[in-house]
């Protein structure tokens, strides 16, 4: 599971943590002198105030009010999971029946599956926020050159997928590059909704020059190589006689990455050099995305008048 900049306040479980007496007690005094009388009245527990402590899932089963539960041993510790909404079993038998005989759990059983991480929510959260078909295909285009070198690497395809994906998604209202523009707000949202850490931070890294997080992992690099490239090659097919990036050879993409002035907007150098970072030639890398481009030609408006 990857490392968190801070945990969320929602559990493994779906159960808001800062609902929890417990959770808050960690940083209220008042709070926990409360929870501890609680102990004392109800379940004749002494508990000293040290002892009221959560940091929550996302922290080390150590710092847990209750290491030994059931679904953070199974979710966090041994599937190395953000919760029980990324899990491939989800939602399973154990969780249903738990929340069946409590409304408190299956309001948190019905919170998991808001949050749940793959392709369709990842889709769905492009159309809540995009309408611009221009920019939901450009997406697409780069889902596809993630998936290709993800399939390269021999890594998570689905993962750097949805990543490819969703980069964008908070960008048409949110214009604005900066720190209170995109892709931070994105980030925040995402956040907000318990995605993944990892695709929080992928995000946050194709735009390093204002958020400050430089690309360090392989998915974060290939996101940065294959962003503006995707663009690029559409122009290159949008300029053919057909209009079909099918059509479209490496020989012509390198014909016009010469002519400064077509595209002239897309960095070529930046391109390049995020190629390089990932360990890729040029033209290695221009031909690695235009074959997964032209794998959904149709999704992208490109398949020929």
């Amino acid at each position: 599971m990857a490392s968190r900049a801070s945990w969320h306040a929602i559990g493994a479980c779906g159960l808001l943590c800062n609902e929890c007496a417990i959770f808050r007690g960690a940083s209220n005094p008042d709070v926990a002198v409360r929870v501890a009388e609680w102990f004392r009245t109800q379940r004749g527990v002494e508990l000293a105030l040290g002892d009221i402590h959560c940091r929550g899932c996302s922290a080390s089963r150590e710092e847990h009010w209750f290491p030994d539960c059931w679904i953070l041993k199974c979710s966090v510790h041994d599937r190395r999971l953000d919760s029980c909404a990324a899990c491939r079993c989800f939602p399973c038998r154990a969780l249903q029946q738990r929340a069946a005989g409590s409304p408190r759990f299956n309001d948190a059983l019905e919170r998991l599956k808001k949050m749940k991480f793959d392709r369709d929510s990842a889709w769905e959260l492009v159309n809540e926020f995009t309408e611009n078909q221009n920019l939901v295909r450009h997406m697409l285009a780069v889902e596809a050159g993630m998936r290709a070198y993800a399939r390269k690497y021999e890594e998570d395809e689905e993962l750097w997928g949805i990543v490819g994906l969703v980069h964008d998604f908070d960008y048409e209202q949110n214009p604005d590059l900066s720190v209170e523009g995109h892709p931070v707000t994105g980030a925040k949202i995402l956040r907000d909704r318990a995605w993944p850490e990892q695709v929080v931070r992928a995000m946050l890294s194709h735009a390093s020059e204002y958020t400050g997080v430089a690309p360090e992992s392989s998915m974060e690099k290939a996101l940065c190589a294959v962003d503006d490239l995707t663009g690029f090659l559409v122009a290159v097919a949008l300029v053919r006689p057909s209009k079909s990036i099918r059509d479209v050879k490496l020989k012509s993409v390198r014909k016009k990455w010469r002519d400064k002035a077509f595209a002239a907007a897309v960095g070529r150098e930046q391109i390049e050099r995020a190629a390089s970072a990932l360990g890729v030639e040029r033209d290695e890398h221009i031909q690695t995305v235009l074959d997964a481009m032209k794998e959904i030609a149709p999704e992208l408006g490109l398949a020929g008048e």
